[in-house]
């Protein structure tokens, strides 16, 4: 009998002409499915013919799902150095939320509301401070819906290094989601968003053989978001520097660089001048002109962006559902054949429906989400920064 079906499945999915390859574990599978059917006395001949025949359409189905998977698999591989030069820009340009940032967070946290707590560097990486009650309660109410802080003791350690907190299990890994950083953030918010915290002055000391696109001089950074409705909202900083010593704007990357290293390693402003103004209508105009300029571009590149994501997302929805509908067909038709009552291939008919109308409405979500583009806002905030160079200490 085993003989039989395996013949009629190799035959029909042309296995005798080439490799089985992957199909091999399928096969078991599906062999010993229609070995219990057969034996158990259920099906004629001609509708155990039929069942083999639905068992290799299913096969064959799930075959060419797992080849498409493969040559996807391989043109994101083909992107890998594409994909390496990325993550090299993000580093440079500093679009990610660096360790140091968070600890100066929890810092300005700790010294405005809980001058009793102090924290202290144990080691390398490798952060402590005491839990008072006040503090406590503060960390409890910041968790996010569903995390629960469970203290673990008097004192909290913790890091901002991943791999050091996956090598010391005790050890906690502070990130956007752990409840002091919420706390923080939450506590210094309101105080951020007071106009003279969205105005800053700094000094920037570099070697000399240190980003060396950055001339030395005094500039201004206005920091701009492109902003993002829809269901998945989001917001994209833009600086936009100019170089008062020679007058003019700077590169779009070499101004985020420049912000960048003002957040990470600018100083206080130690000059014995005062920062200088920005009093020129004609300075600020071509400022404001470049932030235009460069959304327009965006919302250019992300229309055609969103255009083609959205025809792949289509295609993958519409995939997917033929999927779902050949199973909910297959069955049906095993139903058939074992003269199912009407109530069961009623059910499958809802699945069927239910399907569709989850298409229907993934579709529409997918149109209106993709119809969003960037919009402009003012100025979040503002920088004047002297770059200084100085010889490397050795």
């Amino acid at each position: 009998m085993e003989d039989r079906i395996l013949y009629r499945l190799f035959d029909r999915l042309g296995i005798f002409r080439e490799s089985i390859g992957d199909l091999e574990a399928i096969l078991g599978e599906t062999v010993r499915e229609l070995r219990r059917e057969y034996f158990s006395g259920q099906l004629t001949p001609e509708q155990a013919e039929a069942r083999v025949e639905q068992a290799a359409i299913a096969i064959e189905q799930r075959r060419l799902h797992t080849e498409e998977l493969e040559r996807s698999a391989g043109e994101l591989f083909g992107h890998e150095e594409f994909i390496k030069d990325e993550l090299k820009r993000i580093n440079k340009l500093g679009r990610y939320i660096s360790g140091d940032s968070m600890r100066a967070v929890v810092q300005s946290f700790l010294e405005s509301f809980h001058p009793d707590v102090q924290m202290w560097e144990e080691s390398k990486g490798v952060l402590g401070l005491r839990i008072t009650a006040d503090l406590d309660r503060d960390l409890r109410r910041a968790c996010a819906q569903g995390q629960l802080w469970r203290g673990n003791g008097r004192e909290l350690h913790f890091t901002t290094d991943g791999v050091l907190a996956f090598e010391r299990p005790g050890l906690e890994l502070l990130n956007l989601s752990h409840p002091l950083l919420r706390a923080a953030v939450d506590a210094l918010r309101p105080r951020m968003q007071q106009p003279v915290a969205l105005v800053g002055k700094a000094m920037l000391y570099l070697a000399e053989d240190e980003d060396v696109e950055l001339t030395s001089g005094v500039y201004f950074i206005f920091v701009f978001t492109h902003e993002v409705g829809g269901t998945i909202s989001r917001r994209e900083m833009e600086p936009v520097a100019w170089h008062r010593d020679s007058g003019g704007l700077v590169d779009g990357e070499a101004g985020e660089r420049l912000l960048h290293l003002v957040i990470e390693q600018g100083e206080e402003w130690a000059s014995p001048d005062p920062a200088p103004p920005l009093d020129s209508p004609a300075i600020w105009e071509q400022i404001l002109g470049e932030a235009r300029r460069r959304n327009r571009e965006l919302r250019e590149n992300r229309a055609l962006q969103n255009e083609a994501f959205y025809l792949r997302r289509k295609a993958t929805l519409q995939a997917e559902y033929e999927h779902r509908r050949a199973e909910i067909a297959l069955r049906m038709g095993t139903a058939r054949l074992r003269e199912r009552s009407a109530t069961v291939m009623g059910l499958f008919e809802a699945q069927l429906g239910k399907a569709q109308a989850r298409l229907e409405a993934q579709i529409q979500e997918l149109e209106s989400n993709t119809q969003q583009l960037p919009r402009l806002t003012d100025p979040v905030a503002a920088c004047v920064a002297a770059v200084v160079r100085r010889a490397r200490q050795r």
